[in-house]
């Protein structure tokens, strides 16, 4: 009788281990198939932007107060190259910005549209709502320390 028991509970937890890898697999591949159909890797054209300008959030007390910084078209268009080489690997479709902005850069494009990059001290997120036609948003994260230390350096050398 113990090993009846024995053997339908195994089966059981075989079943259940089962479920869950098949369950995590459909998840990553649904994760996958979003990535594919979303357009977080069409580049940003350079004769598209119409205007940019780039802030930082300063600590004064108790509150925090937004500086703007000045940018050289040089800096942005060495910016843009840089999102534009983000591969695959480097860029996550993620749902949501983190909240804890350290600095902006908001690139205004032709027909009302914008592409925000902004930096939570180590992360870097982009929201563009130029890839739809609706405006809808699109948010992905970038991993790639040459724009992270772009951040780094302008928020150092401008403070």
């Amino acid at each position: 009788m113990n090993f009846k028991k024995a053997g339908l509970i195994s089966g059981i937890v075989a079943n259940v281990i089962v479920a869950v890898i098949l369950l995590n697999q459909k998840q990553q591949q649904s994760k996958d198939e979003i990535q594919a159909e979303s357009p977080v890797y069409e580049t940003i054209n350079s004769s598209d932007i119409v205007d940019y300008n780039m802030s930082k959030w300063v600590a004064e007390g108790a509150t925090a107060m937004q500086e703007d910084i000045s940018l050289s078209q040089q800096q942005v268009n060495q910016l843009i190259q840089w999102l534009n080489s983000s591969s695959g690997t480097t860029v996550t479709a993620i749902d949501r910005v983190d909240p804890q902005i350290s600095a902006g850069i908001a690139i205004e494009l032709k027909n009302d549209r914008e592409i925000r990059i902004q930096y939570a001290k180590t992360e870097v997120y982009v929201t563009r709502n130029d890839l739809f036609k609706e405006g809808k948003l699109t948010y992905y994260k970038v991993d790639d320390p040459k724009i992270a230390g772009f951040f780094d350096t302008i928020i150092k050398v401008k403070s």
